[in-house]
């Protein structure tokens, strides 16, 4: 890396879990990370899974198979200590995708966990890419952009396909 360049360096904003579960022994969550870097005033989602090891022992009893990518099992007696478990992993991982440009790096975080912006079929969704094209041309900026311009910009048919397939938790 040449003298005067920098890296975008990831950082783990907050978890949000869809639930809390029933059962501290026996549970699988779907969760989201908010990650951003030092600099930026919004966030990326990135979504994942937490499980206990009954979860996931239900999970192979009925579809014999799990990939470990946006999966964490954890076996800690409360789920405010399987959640810092896993805020450590995120956090560990993170050190590791910095990178040059912000779209570099969610597709490093994109390895561990899934991000909101990218469909495995077609790469990075044109709607981010059209987004982040009409900020650089100065067409928004992200502190114009009001509710009705987001509502125009996410009421497309892609954004649309793509929440079908978000993941299921």
């Amino acid at each position: 890396m040449m003298e005067g360049e920098f890296l975008i360096i990831p950082v783990l904003r907050d978890i949000t879990l869809i639930h809390e579960p029933d059962s501290i022994d026996d549970f699988i969550i779907g969760a989201e990370a908010d990650i951003t870097h030092k600099d930026s005033k919004g966030a990326d989602c990135f979504y994942f899974r937490i499980m206990s090891p009954k979860g996931l022992c239900r999970v192979l009893s009925s579809e014999n198979i799990l990939s470990g990518r946006a999966v964490f099992v954890v076996n800690e007696a409360n789920m405010e200590k399987n959640l810092q478990l896993v805020k450590d992993k995120i956090t560990g991982f993170l050190l590791s995708c910095a990178r040059d440009t912000w779209e570099e790096v969610a597709l490093a975080i994109n390895c561990y966990l899934e991000w909101e912006y990218y469909d495995p079929e077609c790469g990075i969704c044109a709607f981010y890419l059209d987004t982040q094209k009409k900020i650089e041309e100065g067409i928004y900026t992200p502190s114009s952009l009001g509710i009705e311009d987001i509502c125009t910009i996410v009421n497309t048919e892609e954004t649309n396909a793509l929440a079908t397939k978000l993941p299921n938790v």
